[in-house]
């Protein structure tokens, strides 16, 4: 895994964490999990992270889709990747019409975490 981010403190308080994301990383099961980490499946009762481990989750779903564009099928944040290739590969899954009602959950879960630890920095 690369090590650009600081996981010593998410990874010190989840060592389960630890193992998972370590021997996902780089693979679409990884990618899968750390979306789900900061979603809500409504399956059960969550207390939720931390703000520091909310950020460091976020940060390695970041880093993830940087390092391995491929695994991202979310076209809008892919595109704010912006590497040519990134931007056309989502301008021809737009033109071809593979079914964007699939990304819409993982996008709008994406950008309501967004718009939290945003709100959480403006009054913290």
């Amino acid at each position: 895994m690369d090590n650009k981010v600081d996981t010593s403190g998410l990874f010190s308080r989840y060592p389960h964490l630890a193992k998972n994301i370590t021997m996902a990383w780089g693979t679409l099961e990884c990618r899968e999990m750390l979306v789900s980490l900061m979603s809500d499946s409504g399956e059960r009762i969550r207390t939720g992270f931390s703000h520091e481990d909310a950020k460091t989750i976020f940060l390695l779903l970041d880093r993830h889709d940087a390092l391995f564009p491929h695994f991202d099928k979310t076209p809008e944040i892919a595109a704010s990747a912006g590497s040519p290739a990134t931007r056309k590969a989502v301008a021809r899954e737009r033109t071809e019409g593979n079914g964007l009602m699939h990304y819409i959950y993982p996008f709008l879960a994406l950008i309501a975490f967004s718009l939290a630890f945003k709100a959480y920095k403006l009054f913290f």
